[in-house]
């Protein structure tokens, strides 16, 4: 019978076989208890895998250490080349279940003190009593230069899943061992064809296969108890240059001269709008009529109620790599007004889910909003749902998974 790491669990009902196939995921991020958001795509995608596979977590922190005991470690890391590392416990959110470490900060060096004490945890706390049979790195730097580094030593295979966009615009060093993680990888995961557009353009070999996001359906379903009159429309994003916040804010003041003084209400979420006044004054009067709703935070668990009372989901995003808001409003069925920023088009379906324009065209998405307010165009929230529910919910993305984790264990 399968051995269990840990008390209380479901494992030993799950898995029935000794040789159940095990796999670290190793996450550039991840959802720690004091910012259970970020990174909370990873953690979802490994519980869903673990009901597959025997799934844990590989994740360290660098620790902000005082200035003697920097000097000290970078001397000490300098001479011996050991990293000095400690255990952390519970900082993580689990399940799964999550190696976790600390490592010093360095006064330089910190690339390779991250790569060995990656290499000195595994060695000492992870390989001796359980040995994966793939590394699945999310991200490329850092995971991904940790998993290629731990795959040398241990002959253990790895894949990435890139989640960023790749522009290899660091410094040689870095672009350098990104790229030998990428060819050295027996896999490379990308979230959308954009990506790939874009990973063209570098000297990558390796097979790129087209994964997407897992968003978990029965989270996010239709609610059917809209009763309001009042028209919303849902922007959600933090406050940063590629969401394209100028976009938006034209876009509010466009739509509201289109509509004049009837019901609707942009709810903001994400991001302090009053930072915007002083370019944007007429922000002022909005946000006292109430047709501007502000949010700074809102938990996993409420923006599903957002979603499911919006009539329209809002990105003005430059750039996206997948966009996993959008998927998660489309599962809702709610139609969305998007840029064309590049992961749209993995979920975008003319006529059926929402509406595409071209990037900074505040114009064109005031006028896209207007059309769907005035129902001048109709979509069916079911035919949304069904648009994105079997490409990214769980049956879908489980078999794609699968078949990846197994090709390459198996050495196919």
């Amino acid at each position: 019978m399968f051995s269990c790491w840990c008390t209380g669990c479901d494992h030993k009902k799950r898995y029935n076989m000794e040789d159940v196939k095990k796999v670290l995921i190793m996450p550039s991020w991840y959802p720690a208890k004091d910012n259970p958001l970020t990174g909370i795509f990873f953690q979802e995608q490994a519980q869903l895998l673990d009901e597959l596979y025997d799934v844990r977590i590989f994740i360290g922190r660098q620790k902000e250490n005082k200035i003697i005991y920097r000097i000290l470690s970078t001397l000490f890391f300098i001479i011996s080349k050991i990293s000095i590392v400690n255990k952390s416990k519970e900082f993580y959110i689990t399940p799964p279940y999550v190696y976790e470490f600390i490592f010093q900060k360095l006064y330089f060096m910190n690339y390779y003190n991250r790569i060995h004490s990656y290499l000195n945890y595994f060695e000492k706390n992870i390989y001796p009593y359980w040995k994966p049979d793939l590394l699945h790195a999310h991200d490329t730097l850092m995971g991904g230069v940790c998993a290629q580094a731990i795959s040398e030593k241990y002959n253990i295979p790895y894949i990435i899943t890139e989640h960023n966009y790749l522009l290899f615009d660091r410094s040689d060093l870095f672009n350098s061992k990104m790229k030998n993680a990428l060819n050295n990888a027996r896999a490379v995961l990308l979230v959308s064809e954009y990506q790939k557009r874009i990973l063209a353009l570098r000297d990558i070999g390796r097979k790129i296969i087209i994964s997407g996001n897992y968003v978990n359906e029965e989270k996010y379903k239709i609610s059917h108890n809209k009763e309001r009159k009042q028209f919303r429309i849902l922007f959600v994003a933090r406050n940063a240059h590629h969401k394209d916040i100028n976009t938006l804010m034209n876009t509010i003041m466009t739509f509201v001269d289109m509509i004049k003084n009837k019901d609707y209400e942009f709810i903001i979420i994400g991001f302090d709008v009053n930072l915007w006044i002083i370019k944007y004054p007429e922000l002022i009067n909005l946000i006292k009529q109430k047709k501007i709703t502000n949010l700074l935070n809102v938990s996993r668990e409420e923006i599903v109620d957002y979603f499911q009372d919006a009539d329209v989901l809002l990105s003005t995003s430059i750039a996206e790599t997948f966009g996993v808001t959008i998927c998660e409003a489309m599962m809702c069925g709610v139609p969305v007004v998007s840029t064309n920023s590049g992961g749209f088009d993995e979920m975008y379906i003319e006529g059926v889910n929402g509406m595409k324009c071209s990037i900074g065209d505040f114009k064109g998405i005031a006028k896209s909003l207007e059309m769907i307010y005035s129902k001048e165009v109709y979509f069916t929230p079911i035919k949304i749902r069904e648009s994105v529910v079997n490409k990214f919910g769980k049956i879908g993305f489980q078999e794609k998974i699968m078949k990846i984790y197994d090709g390459v264990i198996d050495g196919q």
